[in-house]
């Protein structure tokens, strides 16, 4: 029975992870980057930023399309991937200066993590195929690079 409240307590503790920033934060602005890399030869970075509410809010329904469940940070070994993948990071940043950053990558592994102080986290996704959001967040990223209220940026 302890084990079972502890699992309830973990799952609706990981529910409420990314739902109470959007409650009690004012978010002031988005950053969001695509990453092309290539292991061996290395990675490009795109950004684009925003302050625009209703841009911000465009992006807030698309990562409420599906529910994120933070589980357990990732504590494990360095991921070495041996293929390429896209990369796309989602970050919010609040009056507060708390910042709530979604990653995920074209591979399927999606993580997330609110401050500074704290490791990115693993996460459960349900509500749709974490491939396929991966897929509507990078059109969203190549559809706002062109738009005058993003600020646009290239890192190689």
């Amino acid at each position: 029975m302890l084990t079972f409240g502890l699992l309830c307590y973990v799952f609706y503790s990981g529910y409420m992870y990314t739902n109470t920033y959007y409650k009690h934060e004012h978010i002031k602005g988005v950053v969001v980057e695509l990453s092309d890399n290539r292991p061996g030869i290395g990675s490009t970075t795109q950004s684009i930023i925003s302050t625009d509410e209703q841009e911000i809010a465009e992006v807030i329904r698309l990562l409420h399309e599906r529910t994120v469940i933070k589980l357990f940070p990732d504590i494990g070994p360095v991921k070495v991937y041996t293929k390429d993948y896209f990369d796309v990071r989602i970050e919010f940043i609040s009056d507060t200066d708390l910042t709530l950053e979604y990653r995920i990558d074209s591979l399927g592994h999606v993580e997330v993590k609110k401050g500074f102080g704290n490791k990115a986290s693993n996460t459960m996704i349900l509500g749709g195929s974490s491939k396929q959001w991966f897929n509507e967040a990078k059109d969203l990223f190549e559809d706002k690079k062109q738009n005058s209220l993003w600020s646009y940026r290239k890192q190689e």
